[in-house]
């Protein structure tokens, strides 16, 4: 093509992709790193453990944590849980990870 551009391939049903398309010409969006990956990172374990948890007081148990596939959490369970009460909350979760992992969340 003379406009720079790529030709357009049309698929058709059953036809099967080797690998994704490349994304068109300055539509590719950057990898998120440092600051915006840890707010990406804690956004979505966030959304997960709202989802999880008891919603009259966003607590988590870990017989919940199992159920709903969030195996680190249920796995670190008694560490996390420092209280002994057998629930958690986000907060709880929070601070354990910044306290296990802290360069990981220097500056969150």
């Amino acid at each position: 093509m003379t406009d720079g551009q790529a030709p357009v391939r049309l698929l058709k049903v059953g036809d099967r992709l080797v690998s994704p398309p490349p994304d068109p010409a300055g539509t590719a969006v950057p990898e998120p790193q440092g600051q915006a990956l840890r707010e990406q990172v804690l956004a979505n374990l966030k959304r997960r453990f709202t989802a999880a948890a008891d919603p009259s007081t966003h607590l988590l148990t870990q017989a919940a944590a199992k159920q709903a596939g969030l195996g680190y959490i249920a796995d670190h369970f008694h560490d996390i849980d420092r209280s002994g009460g057998g629930y958690v909350s986000f907060d709880d979760l929070e601070r354990y990870l910044r306290q296990k992992n802290g360069p990981a969340f220097a500056g969150s």
